[in-house]
């Protein structure tokens, strides 16, 4: 091949990656992604077609014009610096790629691709970012040594690549430096230091829109999002399963709609960076949990309910009287941080409990089923199972359930007449079933159930597992409880996703989790762990040794090793002594080839050894070409004698020219 088909390819395969790259970067949009690649796919075959080049003088023109509109982009329309900069950078592209006249034009094209590959990584979280990259460094060797041999050679008046130059060898071998290379990059990664600069702290993934979280909650807003199947967290437990994951608390119900009270938030305790306590002393062991939450369109922050301890990178965390979390703004990024949760109820002060039992209007009909139903309990705990075994055993869970708005009270209808409904109207009618019977209680919106991914050990949270249930106040149990009168078919939903599906979620979460995500605190883990296995190594090995010194076998050991390490060495040697001694015996063909091209005299590509000498018609050649295959196709060591043979000819053949 000519260099300028391997120049070809290399643009081909650098422009490539620069359009993954740019494919990852979700606020471009679809229809811009498909654009740009149908422009630049267009523009890779017909550059070479045309065989026009634009002048300097209009390509400069160009990227001005581009740059005004990248700026007008930035201030006026997108103000995301990252989504502004991979437009202009990939229409750049394209009028680079009919600008490719010199090393100069390529090595500048490599440049755009480079930094859409950085407007890739702030942008992005996804593992396929990691085969972008390696084939970016893959081409960007190949091109390096492709430009370098190309410039030696015009140096020495080729005009094409020797031979065989470029091969499979070649191409091989650089893929093997690359792997090298990265091997040594991921050692370096987990070793140094972790520092947190957030340089594109903007909006880098499309916020999901979720329900139930918001001042006002509608009967029947959860219940539509139970066929969504978008992931909104991966919660992360060695303990106990995370069944229920509480988001908000709402408190007062009027006309088939729960209100949010617009409550006095206080910032929580923080006695270090990124560590944040709530105060609350749990009797018993804590579990822990990691959670992976993706950008939703709500400043609530997800926790198992009784939480002890979170910590996160965040600046503040704040919390109202009814339990609930807020981050400072609606996360526009992936976020990640561990909650350490107990079992006991939190406890609420007696003046703020009256807000829990306040009735709806015209509630009579609720007040007295719930009075005859727990007629025969005396305690709050025996009243408060009572009605959610009747609620769950009396009606049935459905999500084809229709909610009548504006024609009288939801829950009586569905109490008293459809006795189907969705998890809204469980909740809704346990709350004031027990607010009829002087029990505190309050409905909690958050996800419930989740899938266990088997490749990992995490569960996965999607719109479908948007819950409510109830918190009430129980005495004698020492604050807060949860219930949930839902049926089970209504929280535990089933789950379609393939094993492949799930196999790739796990591969995701691994990467953010170990890569994007790597942090300090994990680099000590890792330290620590390390740490602990060599010790243990350690100490298993002197205590086998100990145990071989105490006897006989230490000797017996010890001469084994001795006799195997020797026969090793032996071998070795033997074998390098060989392959030095086989290699000295052939350094006459190389010598000879040399001499004949200095005169103008080289192989031709389909022509064998013999061929080559027969066409020389030179003795010299010929006698020396037969030695060179006896050996090189042989396998035969030449001799002293032949060795001396091959000496002579080399003179005589000196001396002809």
């Amino acid at each position: 091949m000519r260099f300028s088909a391997y120049i070809s390819l290399i643009v081909y395969l650098i422009t490539i990656v620069g359009l993954l790259s740019i494919s990852l970067i979700e606020e471009l949009g679809t229809g811009f992604i498909v654009f740009i690649w149908i422009t630049t796919i267009s523009t890779l075959f017909t550059r070479e077609r045309i065989g026009r080049r634009v002048p300097p003088g209009i390509w400069n023109g160009l990227a001005l014009l581009l740059l005004l509109v990248f700026l007008v982009d930035y201030l006026l329309v997108s103000a995301s610096l990252v989504g502004s900069a991979a437009r202009f950078l990939s229409l750049l592209c394209v009028i680079k790629l009919y600008d490719l006249r010199t090393t100069r034009d390529h090595l500048i094209l490599y440049i755009i691709v480079f930094f859409e590959l950085l407007a890739a990584s702030a942008s992005t979280t996804s593992p396929a970012f990691f085969g972008i990259i390696l084939l970016f460094i893959i081409s960007t060797i190949w091109a390096m040594i492709i430009f370098s041999i190309k410039r030696d050679s015009s140096e020495h008046r080729l005009r094409e690549p020797p031979p065989g130059l470029f091969g499979k060898a070649f191409f091989a071998g650089t893929v093997a430096l690359t792997m090298i290379a990265l091997v040594i990059t991921l050692v370096l990664f987990f070793v140094i230091p972790r520092v947190e600069l957030h340089i594109f702290e903007s909006k880098t993934l499309n916020t999901i829109k979720v329900s139930g979280f918001s001042d006002t909650v509608e009967l029947g807003s959860v219940g539509t999002v139970k066929l969504d199947s978008t992931v909104v967290m991966r919660v992360e437990t060695h303990g106990a399963p995370p069944l229920y994951i509480k988001g908000g608390v709402l408190a007062t119900y009027r006309d088939g709609a729960w209100k949010r009270e617009k409550l006095e938030r206080s910032l929580i305790e923080r006695p270090a960076r990124g560590v944040f306590l709530s105060g609350l002393m749990t009797r018993g062991g804590m579990t822990q949990y990691r959670i992976m939450l993706e950008p939703l369109d709500t400043d609530i922050l997800f926790s198992p309910a009784a939480w002890v301890r979170i910590e996160g990178n965040f600046t503040g965390i704040w919390t109202d009287s009814t339990g609930t979390l807020y981050l400072p703004a609606p996360p526009l990024q992936r976020i990640e941080y561990t909650v350490w949760a107990g079992k006991d109820g939190v406890v609420t002060a007696e003046d703020e409990l009256q807000a829990y039992l306040e009735l709806p209007p015209d509630s009579v009909r609720i007040k007295k089923l719930a009075e005859r139903i727990t007629a025969n309990r005396s305690a709050a705990m025996q009243k408060a199972m009572t009605i959610e075994g009747y609620l769950k055993s009396t009606y049935s869970y459905s999500l084809s359930a229709d909610i009548q708005k504006g024609s009288g009270e939801p829950i009586e209808d569905f109490l008293f007449n459809t006795g189907v409904g969705w998890c809204e109207q469980f909740a809704t009618s346990m709350v004031i079933m027990l607010r009829a019977v002087g029990i505190p209680a309050r409905l909690v919106t958050g996800f419930a159930g989740g899938e266990k991914n088997p490749f990992a050990s995490y569960y996965i949270f999607r719109q479908k597992d948007a819950h409510t249930w109830v918190e009430a106040y129980i005495d004698e149990r020492g604050g807060w409880v949860r219930f949930d009168p839902t049926p089970q078919q209504g929280v535990l939903l089933p789950s379609r996703t393939s094993r492949i599906g799930l196999y790739i979620d796990a591969l995701h979460w691994r990467w953010y989790r170990y890569i994007i995500n790597y942090s300090l605190s994990d680099q000590i883990r890792l330290a620590s762990s390390m740490e602990t296995g060599i010790r243990e190594f350690r100490h298993s090995v002197v205590k086998g040794l100990k145990g071989l010194r105490d006897g006989w076998q230490w000797i017996a050991a010890m001469a084994v090793f001795t006799a195997l390490l020797t026969v090793l060495i032996f071998l070795l040697a033997g074998k390098h002594r060989a392959k030095k001694s086989y290699q000295e015996g052939l350094w006459f063909y190389g010598e000879m080839t040399r001499i004949l091209s200095k005169r103008g005299i080289e192989r031709l590509p389909q022509e064998t050894p013999m061929e080559f000498a027969s066409r020389t018609g030179i003795q010299e050649v010929v006698d020396l070409t037969e030695l060179f295959q006896r050996a090189r196709y042989g396998r035969i060591e030449l001799h002293r004698d032949d060795q001396e043979r091959a000496r002579r000819l080399m003179e005589s053949l000196q001396k002809r020219f």
